[in-house]
């Protein structure tokens, strides 16, 4: 996933009071679908994520995505199942409101314009569909914030028919998101046209409008904007033509322009992220089910707080692991303890290693989703570490990544 607004940066220098709405300027990076918003936590609790479209006037406009997320600390937690079109070089606002003092935090310094106000109630808030500011608000732009939106990126894809005349012709288009289709302009033979265009937006697929023989003709574009893909514009003999385009933006496939017939023309543009060359995944059963800690507050006395995992207790039976922290002198920071305990145990379950090509855009601590059809797995893992090593025996550069949970 990209960040398509917001900041990713793990700052942990200043805590954020609950009941105080902050709105966050910032400006699209790229354009492309935001499926998440996210924040950093130090603390465990509630958070009201929103992201507003600028108003032209450099303040909040309308409302375009909100919910609700349950915060763990000393992780990101992400607000999944938005669909929100972002474009380059727009400005957004994203928002938030916490019940706990540390479920959203911000930088001691920076220069981000926001708008906040205080001493509101977070049960009962909700996000206005239209800004109910400025009156009432306090704005500034002297710090920053742990917080972003994430989301995929659009990039441009178009699909051509070969410029071709037949007869006896099979055409069949699935298109969406506004794309054009339009059938043949002439007359062919043997011709079995099948274009697919899907998460599309201004596609188009144009049918043949030349002379060509016992032609297959089957260019498939997925999750794809304003690729441009033009088959044959002659007739051609007996050849197999198949292109199979990875990761691009804004790339034309064009097939050669000679005469042949009894053609297979196969186009297939899927757009992934990145391949993977190599892979390697581990699952283990938590060493640790329940975690009881023992602490002591200011006058001595014993406090204690426990964290259970109770579908691993029903599988596998207690794993208990008890410790003793001085530092936790109220029951409730016991509790946070024994939540941080499972929750390092958790992370340290669920690893893995891909070799993948150089990719300049990845940094530690990304998020990534990972489908291995090969391997049968699939889920979102975190960049604990990476290295760039260069393979001499096959002449190429290569990352490997280091994955753990999210």
């Amino acid at each position: 996933m990209t960040v398509l607004v917001g900041d990713h940066t793990q700052y942990s220098a200043s805590s954020i009071g609950a009941g105080t709405v902050i709105y966050w300027e910032y400006i699209a990076p790229a354009t492309g679908t935001l499926t998440g918003l996210e924040v950093y936590s130090v603390a465990s609790g509630n958070a009201k994520l929103a992201i507003y479209l600028d108003n032209g006037s450099d303040q909040p406009g309308t409302l375009l995505a909100s919910g609700t997320k349950a915060c763990t600390l000393n992780q990101w937690n992400q607000l999944t199942g938005l669909s929100v079109p972002v474009t380059n070089g727009t400005k957004y606002w994203i928002v938030y409101i916490t019940d706990t003092l540390g479920v959203t935090v911000r930088n001691s310094t920076g220069s981000q314009k926001r708008y906040y106000k205080t001493g509101l109630t977070y049960s009962t808030f909700s996000y206005p569909s239209s800004w109910d500011g400025p009156t009432g608000y306090t704005t500034d732009s002297t710090y920053t914030t742990s917080f972003d939106g994430l989301g995929i990126l659009e990039v441009d894809i178009n699909v051509n028919a070969p410029t071709a005349t037949v007869s006896s012709q099979a055409y069949a288009t699935t298109t969406s998101g506004g794309a054009v289709s339009s059938p043949p302009v002439a007359t062919v033979t043997s011709l079995a046209l099948a274009p697919i265009v899907s998460v599309g937006t201004n596609a188009t697929v144009n049918a043949p409008a030349g002379i060509v023989s016992s032609q297959a003709y089957a260019p498939t574009v997925t999750a794809a904007r304003n690729v441009t893909s033009s088959p044959p514009a002659a007739t051609l003999t007996s050849q197999a033509y198949i292109v199979v385009a990875g990761p691009m933006t804004g790339v034309t496939v064009s097939p050669p322009a000679a005469v042949v017939s009894s053609q297979a023309y196969t186009v297939s543009l899927t757009v992934p992220f990145h391949i993977i060359w190599e892979a390697a995944y581990e699952i283990d059963i938590p060493q640790v089910n329940r975690a009881f800690i023992v602490g002591e507050d200011l006058a001595g006395s014993l406090v204690t707080g426990n964290a259970i995992l109770q579908a691993e207790v029903d599988l596998v039976g207690e794993r208990l692991e008890v410790q003793h922290t001085p530092a936790a002198i109220t029951a409730a920071v016991a509790a946070d303890v024994a939540i941080a305990v499972l929750g390092k145990n958790r992370l340290d379950g669920q690893k893995g290693k891909i070799l993948i090509p150089p990719h300049c855009a990845l940094e530690l601590w990304d998020v990534l989703n990972v489908v291995d059809t090969g391997a049968d797995q699939s889920g979102n893992y975190r960049v604990s570490g990476y290295s760039l090593e260069y393979d001499v025996r096959a002449g190429q550069y290569q990352h490997q990544l280091d994955l753990s949970a999210v």
